[in-house]
């Protein structure tokens, strides 16, 4: 008996019951029958008043009715992007009830859509949800948010339903090409030193998506029925200089800037895969793993990376960035490529370690950029947009 009564004590605590504009007409309406009613002792306008009256007292607990027992689900994992329009199924089920619903994902910050449920249907109703997402991150199971307007549409009721299925919010990745300062870096062997590279040799190198053009041989059939795409084994040759991409998500950029931070460094990491270049993408804070150290994911695939960034946690302590950059020293790499914002000051230590800085900043921005660390070279990059980089800067310390 307690525990049904605090159920019921959860259900109401989550309702929230407002009246509609009609709802207000309608009692101002009756207010003004009772008024007139006594100036003019007419007893029908009394009943008249009274009769409005109950209909709005009356039906403010009646559309809270439908909504006790309404359940809802998600189809899998919803997948999604900043700024991109992205359409996906919600179950909804009464258990009994039946009403008209308007419900909607605040995960996603989608629009309103309208779910009208029988209450003699047996089957779960499916409701289409269209949202541009804003807010990046990962999502365990947010609940949805329903509202009902039943029975005359003079109350309106709101509740949190709970609803099973992720939401998954990555910031978007472009499709570029690598810079042409960074590439020629690269093809040159400017690099510290010449690691292993994609080649036809036997030692395993990485993990990526297949492209057209690679062997049948080297798909990698576990991690392909793993991840739901096709998985190609790349193997370990002589003559390439890899590339390490660095996020910096240090303070005070905002969430907005530091979404754009980690699409550039996406964007880049995507194009070096598709050019065939090692790259390897070293994120602060390991936020899978707190104390671990960076997360370093070496030519991810398209859906790794997408997962990888949508769950960084930004900005990271200071403490944390200096350990990304300690791995980024002790693990030579061929080119050391540091994506920030231009409020976010560079981590203590690259002198020496860094090759190129991206930047993102405005350009009348340029002029106030602060001092790049020792024979790093520099693009700017917009905000918003598309990615373009603009010729390479000489932003030395000299």
């Amino acid at each position: 008996m307690i525990g049904k009564l605090r159920r019921v004590r959860r259900r109401l605590a989550n309702l929230r019951t407002a009246p509609t504009s009609k709802g207000v007409a309608l009692l101002a309406f009756a207010v003004s029958l009772f008024l007139i009613g006594v100036n003019t002792g007419s007893t029908w306008l009394y009943l008249l008043a009274s009769a409005c009256s109950m209909i709005v007292v009356v039906s403010a607990p009646w559309s809270s009715l439908p909504l006790r027992r309404l359940r809802a689900r998600r189809h899998g994992i919803v997948r999604a992007t900043i700024g991109e329009l992205i359409e996906y199924p919600v179950t909804v089920s009464t258990l009994g009830s039946g009403g008209r619903f308007v419900v909607w994902d605040p995960a996603t910050d989608s629009r309103p859509a309208i779910v009208e449920v029988s209450s003699r249907s047996i089957e779960d109703v499916e409701g289409i949800l269209r949202a541009v997402p804003r807010n990046r991150g990962v999502y365990s199971s947010p609940p949805l948010v329903a509202a009902c307007y039943a029975p005359f549409g003079l109350w309106r009721t709101r509740r949190t339903v709970p609803c099973e299925g992720d939401v998954e919010v990555a910031p978007p990745i472009f499709e570029i090409a690598l810079p042409v300062g960074l590439t020629t870096h690269v093809l040159n062997g400017e690099g510290k030193r010449e690691p292993p590279k994609r080649g036809k040799g036997y030692e395993f190198f990485a993990l990526r998506e297949y492209l057209p053009g690679d062997p049948v041989r080297h798909i990698y059939w576990p991690a392909s029925a793993r991840r739901d795409e096709v998985i190609v084994r790349e193997f370990e040759e002589e003559g390439t200089t890899p590339v390490a991409v660095l996020v910096v998500t240090s303070p005070p950029a905002d969430a907005m800037t530091l979404d754009r931070v980690l699409s550039v460094a996406g964007s880049l990491v995507r194009a070096a895969v598709k050019a065939h270049i090692p790259v390897r993408l070293v994120i602060p804070g390991g936020f899978e793993d707190p104390g671990r150290g960076p997360l370093v994911l070496a030519s991810p695939s398209a859906s790794v990376l997408r997962s990888t960034l949508a769950r960084v946690q930004a900005p990271v302590a200071r403490d944390e960035l200096l350990k990304a950059v300690r791995l980024c020293r002790e693990a030579p790499m061929g080119a050391v490529v540091g994506v920030k914002s231009a409020r976010s000051a560079w981590p203590e230590g690259l002198e020496g370690v860094l090759d190129f800085a991206i930047v993102v900043a405005e350009e009348e921005a340029r002029t106030s950029v602060e001092t790049m660390p020792s024979a790093a070279r520099m693009w700017i990059v917009p905000p918003r947009g598309d990615i373009c980089f603009d010729g390479l800067s000489a932003a030395s310390a000299a």
